[in-house]
C-alpha cells in the first residue's frame, strides 16, 4: 500500500482498525464463558429484550421506547436508518459474522450518520450473548464522537453478569467509575441481583451496602434482598436488612414480616418472631398461614406441643383456614415427640377442614409408626381414612408401602393394597406395580408376583423397567424358577434392558443350588464382564455347591477370587 494516496477517510479507518485490534487482543486473555439466561425480578428490558429477532423490523419501532430513557443524546431522536442499521447487525451477530470491517460496512450503508448508545443498547437488548456484546462494546469505543453513557454500561454489565463473568463485569464497573459516568437505580440492581443469582452472597451485599449509601433504596429493594438471602439459608443477615429497611424511613408489610419472622424462627429465635408477629398485627397486617405455619414450624423444633396447639388454636380463631404446610408441619412436630395417636387424629382432623394428606404427611407418620412399633394403627388409620372417603393416590400409597415393608411389616402393605384395590379409589402407576411386585416375591406369593408381572405388561400406559425386570428375576431366582428365569432374560435383552449386581448374584446361586455349575460359571463371568464386582456371599454358595458336586477345579478357581472378597470386607469393617 505504499504506492497508495491514503486519503483522511482512509487513514481515519484505519487508525479506529488499530484501536479494535488493540482491544481484541485484551480480550483473548478474557476466559470465554457459556453465556446463561437467568430469570430476573428487575428486568432491565422489555418485550423486544425476552425474545430472538425472529422478525426484526416488526420487534423494533421507533415509539418502543422513550429517548430520555434509552439515551442520553436528549436532542436526538431515531429514524428508521437507525433501526434497519439495530435489524441488520443483530442478523450479522447473530450468523457469527461480527468483525470490525463487517460492523464498519453496515453503519456506512446504512445512512447512519454515527453511532450513538441508543443503537448499542438496541443491539444488546437482542441478548447476543457475552461474546458478541464484548466484540460490539469495543468496536464501538472505536467511533468518532461516541461515548458509553449509563444505558450502555447497565446493559453490558447485565449481560457479563447474566453470563457469570463477574471478573469483566467488575472491571466494567470500575471502568465506569474512571470515565466519570453516573450511577443510577438500575446500576446497583444490576450488580447485586447478578451475583446473587450467581451464589455470590457476600459480594451482593456488599454492593447492597454502597447501594445503601449511594441511593434510597426503595422497599421492594430491601423484600427481593431478604427473599434471596433466605433461599440462601443465610437467616442471620436477613433481621439485619429488615432493621436498616425501616431505619431508611420504609414501613414493612406482610411479606417484609413474614420474611423476617421466618428467618428468627429457622434460626430458633421464635420468642423474637412473636414479637414481630404481634408488631404486624398493631400495624395492621395480621398474621397470615404463612406466619403461623413459620412459629408453628420454629416451636416445632423445640418439641413444644403444648405451644404448637396454642398457635393453632389461635389460628382457627383469627378464621385463618390451615392448608397442608399446617397439618405437615404439627405432624412432624407430635411425631417428633413420640405422639403418635395424636398424629392419627390429626390426620383425621385434616380430613375434616378439607386438606387431603399427601406423601410427606404419611412419610411422616409411617416413620413415626415404624420407630414407635405400632404399624397396625397406619393400616387402621388408612381404614378409617377411607370411610370418611379419602383415598390415597397412587404416590401416597407408594409412600406408605415402601414405609412399612422398610420396619418389617410387608403383609401388612399388601393388605392395605387389596383393601385400595377392592374399593377402587386408586389408579397403578409403574412404582406401584414394582412395589406390589417386590413385595409379593418377599412373602413368597410368587405366582401372584408372576401375574402382576403379566397385568403390568398389558397395561398399555405402562411399560415395564430396569428395576420391574430385575426384581421379578431375583424373585424367580431365589425359589429356583430358571425356566421363567430364561424366558425373562431373553425378554430383557429384547427391550435392551440390562442385569444388575443383585440379579446376577441371585442367578449364580440358583444355578448352583440347581446343580447347574457350568452355567453358574458362565453367568459368573458374564457378571464381571457387565462391570460388576460379586459379592462374597455369592462366591462361597457357589463354592460350597461345587464341593457339594466334587467340581474341585471349579473350586480351585474360584478361591482365590473368594480370598480377595473376603480381604476387602475384613478391611471394610475394620475401616468402619
Amino acid at each position: 500500500m505504499g504506492f497508495l494516496a491514503i486519503t483522511r477517510k482512509n487513514a481515519a479507518a484505519s487508525i479506529r482498525l488499530v484501536r479494535f485490534l488493540s482491544m481484541e487482543a485484551e480480550s483473548l486473555l478474557v476466559r470465554r464463558r457459556p453465556c446463561v439466561t437467568l430469570p430476573s425480578p428487575y428486568s432491565l428490558s422489555r418485550d423486544i429484550s425476552r425474545s430472538r429477532l425472529e422478525s426484526p423490523l416488526k420487534k423494533i419501532s421507533l415509539d418502543s421506547h422513550r429517548k430520555d430513557v434509552l439515551t442520553s443524546d436528549f436532542m436526538w431522536e431515531p429514524v428508521n436508518e437507525d433501526l434497519q442499521f439495530v435489524v441488520e447487525m443483530t442478523k450479522a451477530i447473530r450468523k457469527g459474522e461480527l468483525g470490525w470491517w463487517t460492523a464498519e460496512e453496515l453503519l456506512r450503508s446504512s445512512g447512519v450518520k454515527r453511532l450513538r448508545p441508543y443503537h448499542v443498547c438496541e443491539i444488546l437488548k437482542q441478548r447476543i450473548g457475552e461474546e458478541a456484546a464484548l466484540k460490539l462494546f469495543r468496536w464501538a469505543k472505536t467511533q468518532p464522537k461516541y461515548y458509553n453513557d449509563t444505558y450502555v454500561y447497565n446493559m453490558m454489565m447485565k449481560t457479563l453478569g447474566d453470563a457469570k463473568n463477574f471478573r469483566m463485569m467488575e472491571e466494567l464497573h470500575a471502568d465506569m467509575a474512571k470515565a466519570k459516568v453516573a450511577k443510577n437505580e438500575i446500576t446497583y440492581m444490576i450488580l447485586f441481583q447478578c451475583y446473587f443469582d450467581g451464589g455470590e452472597i457476600e459480594k451482593a451485599l456488599k454492593f447492597f451496602d454502597v447501594f445503601e449509601h449511594s441511593e434510597k433504596p426503595a422497599m421492594k429493594h430491601y423484600k427481593y434482598v431478604m427473599h434471596k438471602l433466605v433461599k440462601a439459608g443465610c437467616f442471620q443477615v436477613v433481621p439485619l436488612i429488615f432493621k436498616n429497611m425501616i431505619w431508611a424511613g420504609n414501613k414493612p408489610d406482610r411479606f417484609a414480616y413474614n420474611v423476617v419472622i421466618n428467618s428468627l424462627c429457622k434460626l430458633g429465635k421464635v420468642d423474637e418472631a412473636l414479637k414481630y408477629t404481634r408488631e404486624m398485627s398493631e400495624k395492621g397486617y395480621p398474621p397470615d398461614v404463612y406466619t403461623y405455619n413459620f412459629v408453628m414450624e420454629g416451636i416445632g423444633n423445640t418439641t413444644n406441643l403444648e405451644a404448637s396447639a396454642k398457635v393453632f388454636e389461635e389460628m382457627v380463631a383469627n378464621k385463618c383456614q390451615p392448608n397442608i404446610v399446617t397439618f405437615n408441619v404439627l405432624l412432624d412436630t407430635f411425631c417428633k415427640a413420640g405422639k403418635t395417636a395424636q398424629a392419627a387424629d390429626l390426620v383425621r382432623k385434616m380430613v375434616s377442614y378439607g386438606c387431603s394428606p399427601g406423601e410427606r404427611a404419611f412419610r411422616i407418620l409411617m416413620d413415626a409408626f415404624g420407630r414407635s412399633g405400632e404399624v397396625d394403627a397406619a393400616h387402621t388409620l388408612v381404614r378409617d381414612l377411607m370411610k370418611m372417603n379419602f383415598y390415597p393416590n397412587s404416590l401416597t400409597l407408594n409412600v406408605i408401602m415402601t414405609r412399612l415393608n422398610k420396619v418389617g411389616k410387608p403383609e401388612v402393605a399388601l393388605e392395605l393394597y387389596y383393601d385400595l384395590k377392592a374399593a377402587g379409589g386408586f389408579v397403578h402407576d409403574l412404582i406401584t406395580y414394582n412395589i406390589i411386585i417386590d413385595l409379593l416375591g418377599k412373602v413368597g406369593k410368587v405366582d401372584e408376583a408372576w401375574k402382576a408381572f403379566e397385568e403390568l405388561k398389558l397395561e398399555q400406559r405402562l411399560v415395564p423397567d430396569h428395576y420391574t425386570y430385575n426384581t421379578i428375576v431375583v424373585r424367580m431366582a431365589k425359589v429356583g424358577r430358571l425356566q421363567a428365569c430364561f424366558e425373562l432374560i431373553k425378554e430383557m435383552e429384547g427391550r435392551n434392558v440390562s442385569l444388575d449386581r443383585s440379579s446376577y448374584c441371585n442367578l449364580v446361586e440358583a444355578f448352583g443350588r440347581a446343580g447347574h455349575i457350568d452355567q453358574a460359571c458362565s453367568m459368573l463371568r458374564e457378571m464381571k464382564a457387565s462391570g460388576h464386582s460379586p459379592q462374597m456371599n455369592t462366591l462361597q454358595t457357589l463354592v460350597n455347591h461345587a464341593r457339594r458336586l466334587n467340581r474341585l477345579e471349579v473350586v480351585q478357581l474360584l478361591m482365590p477370587e473368594l480370598e480377595q472378597a473376603e480381604m476387602r470386607q475384613y478391611r471394610f469393617c475394620a475401616s468402619s
